[in-house]
């Protein structure tokens, strides 16, 4: 799975900064430290992926693409302590990744009900998190609804079979096959059970967030091959995921922007260690 990159510019903190200079020569940012932050993750039954980057500062100065490889850190020490061992990641590039390059090993997966201790250090920088990979994902059927607007597009609805005495966590991923290379964050599709008043309950599931000139669909095409994963977090996890959603939803907005700082897991830095554990299917949209 792939957790998109951390650092973001939210539409809120431009139009500010838009403000600011148009009131004066030069626009004045306070000057901050620079913290790690870490995008991570493992699953049960996979390898950990880790993401070690720094906090960019927030000027009036153009900073190209090419310019944001000096904030992703080739050369930290990330090590990863759960109960198999002690094991250093190694870092290498990845372009199903951005920033495309990861830390990982191939030495152990994870396991349902365990939990995981992270550190990584970069120069002076330490940061460490602990996660457990939950010990259970609820089970998840599939079906494609089409649309009765005669656009011949189709939804797609999750029935999920929740435990009602469990406080449980959910998130939505989504990778139509050709499009995304890398399952993509749906779109409304975190879910806390609190919201499921009955043992199974119907979810839709949007796609993952594409911008693109044609805007983003909500929809699926006749034809479409859909891969759904349903993944069980803890709650510390859900609320960055929460936080992440909201600020990537209004952010866009003018009207109601949110620069949320977003909650975090990570002592020392930012971001996220994170256990999931998911379960995976695949459905087909009919062709007309």
């Amino acid at each position: 799975m792939n957790i998109p990159d951390s650092i973001r510019f939210a539409t809120a903190a431009a139009l500010c900064a838009i403000c600011l200079m148009a009131g004066c020569d030069k626009a004045v940012f306070p000057v901050t430290d620079q913290k790690l932050v870490i995008d991570g993750y493992i699953e049960d039954g996979e390898y950990p992926v880790v993401i070690v980057t720094g906090t960019i500062p927030v000027s009036d100065e153009f900073i190209g693409l090419y310019e944001l490889d000096e904030y992703v850190f080739h050369w930290a020490k990330v090590t990863i302590s759960g109960p198999d061992g002690d094991f250093v990641l190694t870092g290498q590039k990845s372009d199903k990744y951005f920033p495309p390059y990861i830390y990982t090993t191939t030495n152990f997966k994870g396991r349902a009900g365990q939990t995981y201790r992270l550190t990584a250090e970069y120069g002076s920088a330490r940061v460490e998190s602990e996660t457990t990979i939950p010990a259970h994902a609820p089970s998840m059927t599939l079906r494609p609804e089409s649309l009765d607007d005669g656009s011949g597009g189709y939804k797609i609805v999750a029935s999920l079979k929740d435990d009602p005495s469990d406080r449980d966590y959910y998130m939505l991923l989504v990778k139509v096959e050709g499009r995304d290379s890398v399952y993509m964050p749906s779109f409304m599709g975190l879910i806390n059970d609190t919201i499921l008043n009955t043992e199974v309950s119907d979810i839709p599931v949007f796609p993952g967030i594409h911008i693109t000139a044609d805007g983003f669909s909500l929809y699926y095409s006749p034809g479409d091959r859909v891969n759904v994963k349903l993944v069980t977090m803890d709650e510390a996890s859900f609320k960055y995921w929460s936080d992440y959603h909201n600020n990537m939803t209004f952010s866009r907005n003018p009207f109601f922007p949110s620069s949320k700082k977003m909650r975090t897991n990570i002592s020392g830095g930012l971001g996220l260690w994170a256990g999931y554990c998911s379960v995976e299917q695949t459905i087909y949209i009919p062709e007309i």
